[in-house]
């Protein structure tokens, strides 16, 4: 009986009875034809294990029969509605859902379901609302529920209240992966990396080889740094054997080779992104990547690739074209480099770097005339864009320099140092036209902050050098010596700093020192070192002979410098000296005309030839040379290797004593000895020892002292002129001073002074033969070597 077989099933359902007996009661029952009359329960029960089985069409026949029992049933319509996602018909799904989830209604499963497919639309807001509606019909808490509510949290950027729906539904449910990987980035997003790395490492105990948690996992260990270097590198390389696609492999490798970077292992970085580079020859951001290791591996050829590739590509950012260029330009191809800068600017044309790139392009061009101008220009125009860039700065300086605008030059430079404080290049050329103006406190002062530096040697002893001739310039010839050694000590074969030295050596009046270290920079001299060198030290050692009084082996080196260089200035009037100590005035006076035919009113060769002058008593003559030498601009200036030093000036002001005594001027005599004090060291601290010799009369060690002044070339009369002038000064000084202190002082000065043929009156005795000096301790004069000195000072100034 169909109605009996019915009700024996729906009895064993309710009962819970056996299935298989349950169903064959109902097949036996719809067997009679009555298939609707099995009713709702029987056909949810049978549809629920059809559904059980993945038998979803058997299913969705009998749901819809329960539905035709019992219209709007709310299991057969959830039933109908698992069914229809089963079989991905979504929207039919959805639309039973909504059926079911009517206000009022405390199921869980539409609102939860609908939830998903809210996520799925992208309505994040909405599927909260829906996903916080089940959690509240939830009559107790439901992993299923809690977990969807933290999906819906975290699309809606309630973290927080995600992560704890995600921790409450995890421990229901402890093995739901996605729900860990998700769990685990907001807690990365959070900064809470350790939490994070909790949860992966839980996620890949269950996989490990899912590919989101291997790579976030690399990703939290590379956030380390070094710290976490090598299990980062593990990880990227376990989320690459889930072989991602091409993109996403790049973007591994490109992290991995960040990593190694971070760690100093650039070869491996390098190995990795050429890897990368293979299955991916047109990445970009690869490339760039590769040219910054390759940079600082200097691999020119790597970066000459990448650069030339990241060109090709059209994918160079305008710095990539610059850094491309600047590799061009360092290697020669001006034409090329200049493409790459023109298409940096065509891209940005206010790119300063590319701007001060294409200027310097033009800087170092030999092949155009106004190439220097337009390098100008190029920085006048990054100047103007960015007027504290250094390169700017420095590159506009060079061209100021070059076309001999100094003052602009030094401006420029000092503009840049206040950029950067310990740039070589400002600082070396700073001092070097300082050196040239004789501006020699703040020249010391630019190349004294350049040695200090930690920099380059070859800045470093280009400084020392222009040191050192800066000190011998000054007559500070113990400083001189000491920034030579220190040249010396970075080079020490170095012939311009053994030049050096034997210069101070000349000028303190060690003339066998000074000849073995001009020997020895002569030794060392090469072809790279020219022959400007060489001529200079020929014509040093000439100098060093002639004050020995070797004047056949002092001629014999100027001819050697003379015949490699004919117009070389120093040794033409260091030839004339020589001819002097030969007494041959004419010849001298020939060779100093020649100096001044090369480069006219010279001051040492108007110096010596007022010197020549004076020797043959030509004192009017003399007198105006040597004021001409006085009245020149630049008195220090060049000659040869170095410049000249002060006691030029100083010897100037001697020889114009020496002349204004010859015209019987004694008191314009004395002037010029005080301003001779002031520009000659060694004669001023001659001068200076030499008042206790005057006032005890023993004035024969005084003359010879100021015969063996290095750098004062002057004969025995000569220098009994000067101790005449000298007595005469002292007999002023002290008879001023006599009312209120050395009474017996000014006396014996006074005496001394008559003695040497000086009046009171301020003109020379008549008396050609003058007195004895007076003795020690007033003893009476004797007829002593001192008085026939004494004799020969008397007689004129050319005999002798």
């Amino acid at each position: 009986d169909p109605l009996a077989l019915r009700c024996a099933a729906r009895a064993l359902v309710a009962t819970g009875g056996p299935e298989q007996e349950i169903r064959s009661l109902a097949r036996r029952a719809a067997g009679s034809g009555d298939d609707a009359a099995l009713g709702r329960d029987l056909h949810c029960y049978l549809a629920g294990c059809l559904e059980r089985e993945r038998d979803f069409a058997g299913a969705e026949r009998h749901f819809a029969a329960a539905l035709s029992s019992r219209p709007g049933d709310e299991s057969a319509l959830l039933g109908l509605a698992r069914v229809c996602m089963q079989r991905k018909d979504l929207a039919k799904a959805k639309q039973l859902y909504e059926q079911v989830s009517v206000p009022g209604l405390a199921s869980v499963e539409p609102l939860l379901r609908l939830s998903e497919f809210a996520l799925e639309a992208g309505s994040a807001e909405e599927a909260y609302s829906l996903a916080s509606r089940a959690a509240r019909a939830a009559p107790a808490p439901d992993a299923a529920v809690l977990l969807g509510l933290g999906r819906a949290c975290a699309k809606t950027g309630r973290n927080e209240e995600a992560v704890r729906s995600f921790e409450q539904g995890l421990s229901l449910k402890p093995g739901d992966s996605s729900a860990m990987m998700t769990l685990a980035t907001l807690h990365k997003a959070a900064g809470r990396d350790q939490d994070a790395l909790v949860w992966l490492k839980r996620v890949l105990e269950t996989n490990p080889l899912d590919y989101e948690a291997n790579l976030c996992m690399a990703q939290l260990h590379a956030a380390r740094k070094a710290a976490g270097a090598s299990q980062a590198l593990h990880y990227f390389r376990a989320a690459l054997q889930r072989r991602p696609g091409v993109k996403e492999a790049q973007e591994i490798q490109s992290q991995m080779a960040s990593v190694q970077i971070a760690i100093g292992s650039w070869r491996d970085a390098q190995q990795t992104l050429e890897s990368a580079l293979t299955d991916a020859p047109d990445a970009v951001d690869l490339w760039r990547q590769l040219l910054t290791v390759c940079t600082n591996l200097q691999d020119a050829k790597g970066q000459q690739q990448c650069q030339k590739r990241l060109a090709q590509l059209n994918g160079s950012a305008p710095a990539d074209r610059v850094a491309y260029g600047n590799q061009l330009l360092s290697e020669g191809q001006r034409r090329e480099a200049r493409e790459q800068f023109e298409q940096a600017l065509k891209a940005d044309p206010d790119n300063v770097e590319a701007i001060v790139s294409l200027a310097t392009s033009w800087r170092h061009d030999p092949y155009r005339e106004d190439a220097l101008d337009e390098a100008k220009r190029g920085y006048e125009r990054a100047l103007q864009l960015s007027p504290t860039n250094a390169d700017a700065l420095e590159g506009a300086a060079y061209c100021h320099r070059k076309m001999n605008d100094l003052d602009q030059a030094a401006m420029l430079y000092q503009q840049c140092l206040k950029v950067k404080h310990n740039a070589q290049e400002p600082l070396y050329y700073l001092g070097e036209m300082l050196y040239k103006q004789h501006r020699h406190a703040e020249c010391q002062h630019y190349l004294a902050r350049l040695v200090d530096l930690d920099g380059g040697v070859d800045y470093k002893t280009a400084a020392l050098y222009l040191l050192a001739k800066s000190y011998v310039a000054l007559d500070e010839h113990e400083e001189a010596a000491k920034k030579a050694t220190q040249g010396l000590a970075l080079n020490p074969n170095n012939p311009h700093f053994r030049f050096i030295l034997a210069l101070v050596k000349n000028r303190v009046g060690e003339y066998d020192a000074s000849i073995a270290s001009l020997k020895e920079a002569l030794r060392h001299c090469d072809s790279a070192e020219g022959d400007q060198l060489q001529v200079d030290i020929h014509d040093w050692l000439a100098q060093a002979y002639e004050r020995k009084g070797d004047i056949d082996q002092a001629m014999a080196e100027i001819e050697q410098a003379l015949q490699r260089d004919p117009s070389h200035v120093s040794s033409l009037i260091t030839k004339g000296l020589v001819h002097i100590q030969r007494k041959q005035l004419d010849q001298a006076e020939i060779a100093i005309r020649r100096a001044l035919a090369v480069e006219a009113n010279h001051p040492l060769a108007l110096v010596r030839l007022g010197y020549c002058k004076l020797l043959a008593n030509e004192c009017q003559e003399a007198t105006h040379l040597l004021q001409k030498a006085l009245l020149q601009r630049a008195l220090l200036q060049q000659c040869g290797t170095v410049a000249l030093p002060r006691s030029v000036k100083g010897a100037a002001r001697i020889y114009m004593a020496l002349a204004y005594m010859g015209q019987q001027d004694v008191e314009g005599a004395l002037l010029q000895l005080v301003e001779a004090r002031k520009n000659h060291r060694n004669f001023s601290e001659v001068c200076g020892r030499g008042k206790p010799a005057i006032v005890k009369g023993e004035c024969e060690g005084l003359a010879q002292q100021l015969r063996r002044i290095p750098d004062l070339h002057i004969n025995l009369a000569q220098a009994w002129q000067l101790v005449h002038l000298m007595a005469k000064e002292l007999e002023s000084d002290l008879s001023r001073e006599s009312s209120s202190r050395d009474i017996t002082g000014a006396t014996a000065a006074t005496a001394a002074a008559s003695r040497l043929g000086v009046s009171s009156t301020g003109s020379t005795a008549a008396s050609p033969v003058p007195s004895p000096l007076p003795s020690p301790a007033g003893t009476p004069p004797t007829d002593t070597p001192s008085a026939s000195q004494a004799f020969v000072a008397a007689r004129p100034l050319g005999s002798g």
